[in-house]
Parts: structure tokens; sequence; C-alpha cells
């Protein structure tokens, strides 16, 4: 199991904004990210210096549709379990990037060293009954396809796709991040 997130440290301010382009395609690849910046301290807010936003929110609020997660850190304690918990967020379910801003002014705080929990991702089985309803319909249906996605090699479901397919004898197209998880010369394929 890949149990591995990328992580950007980049500058805040202005240059924060170059990683954009590179969260947002994360996003749409399902790609898990980590990206940490720092954010001016509280008591500095409302103050701009050259090349920066005037408050910490428009930093976030442009991560804020390409990212699953969007934590602040405002205290030397937090530091720890907020980036754990991000990092988790990121590989949790359908992997997406999350962004974690930490104010300047913990860089120079005293801070001790804590073990991490170790908390693994989450994976999310779908429930019985939505389970159930696919089932019926599939069943029910004149000529149905299963359009494979990135979704299962995510969920490492391939033996389980083909499984489908052959048991209820239905053929299987796939997205292009999806090929491969049926064999191109499987006779459903």
């Amino acid at each position: 199991e890949n149990n591995i997130a990328g992580v950007i440290i980049q500058i805040p301010g202005s240059k924060l904004t170059e990683a954009v382009n590179v969260v947002a395609q994360a996003y749409m690849e399902s790609v898990p990210l980590l990206l940490i910046s720092s954010i001016r301290s509280h008591k500095d807010v409302g103050r701009a210096r050259v090349g920066e936003f005037r408050t910490n929110d428009d930093l976030s609020n442009i991560f804020s549709p390409i990212t699953k997660v969007r934590e602040r850190v405002i205290s030397i304690e937090e530091i720890t379990i907020t980036i754990e918990k991000a990092y988790k967020d990121a590989l949790s379910n359908r992997p997406r990037p999350t962004y974690v801003e930490i104010s300047e002014d913990l860089f120079k705080a005293k801070a001790y060293p804590l073990s991490t929990s170790g908390q693994k991702p989450e994976k999310k089985s779908p429930d019985k009954n939505t389970v159930s309803k696919v089932v019926e319909l599939l069943l029910n249906s004149k000529t149905p396809v299963i359009i494979a996605g990135y979704g299962v090699v995510l969920s490492e479901s391939e033996s389980t796709l083909i499984e489908l397919a052959e048991l209820l004898d239905i053929p299987v197209i796939t997205t292009f991040k999806a090929k491969g998880v049926i064999p191109a010369d499987h006779k459903l394929f």
C-alpha cells in the first residue's frame, strides 16, 4: 500500500501562488499532496509588506477549491497534530492535496519534540444499501457497461472489478488513468 504523499514547503505571500498549478493538477489527478506555508503573525495582519496579500484569508481562499483540507496553526502545540492530520487527510479515501498555514512567529518559538500518533489513512467502503442498489441497477439494465476509473487503482480493486464483470457478464471500459486495471485481451474489455 502506498501511503506516501508529496510535500511542498513554499514561502508565503505572492510566491505561494506559484504552487497553484501544481496543487490544482494534483487535485484533478487525485494525487496526495501536503502544501505547507508560513503566514503572517496575527499581530501583523493588515500591515501588508511588498509582495504579500493583505490578509491571511486571501491566500487560504485561493487554495479553497483545490484542496481537501485547509488548516491554520497559530500555537506551537498544534503543529505536530495539525501536520499529521493534514498528511493523513491527503491520503485518506480519495487522495487530494491539503494545505497547512503556520504562523511565522512560531518558527522562532521554543518547541519540544512530540511523538506522532501513527494515524493511518482512512479508506471508506460503500455501505451495503448502496451496493445493493447498484447491483439491482446493473441486473435490470438492458446494456450495462462498467466505466472503471482511477478509483479502482487507488483502492487496489482490480481483481474485484474483473470478478464483478465476469459474474454479471458486463463489458468494461476504462478511463485513461485506469488503463491496465483489466487486461487488454480480456473478453469483457
